[in-house]
């Protein structure tokens, strides 16, 4: 499967094409499938991003050791007077 067509659902809600298109408005979006990539015309020019897949895998191994030492000291003392 090609990238354009994993995009292919945009097709009637964002324009697609293969060139930008004429008199674009500042904020204007369309996906160029010839590069697979979304533009944003930012008012001078049309900038955007390629549109890649990518998978992550992060394995992350912790290790901890607690010692607890505790010591209680009582002392008691009564008087009793008569």
């Amino acid at each position: 499967m090609s990238n354009g067509t994993h995009f292919q659902k945009f097709s009637g809600r964002i324009r697609t094409a293969t060139t930008p298109p004429s008199a674009p408005k500042l904020g204007e979006v369309y996906y160029d499938t010839a590069t697979n990539a979304f533009m944003v015309y930012n008012g001078t020019t049309w900038v955007g991003q390629l549109m890649t897949t990518s998978t992550s895998t992060s394995t992350s191994t912790s290790k901890s050791t607690t010692t607890s030492t505790s010591t209680s000291t009582s002392t008691s003392t009564s008087t009793t007077t008569s």
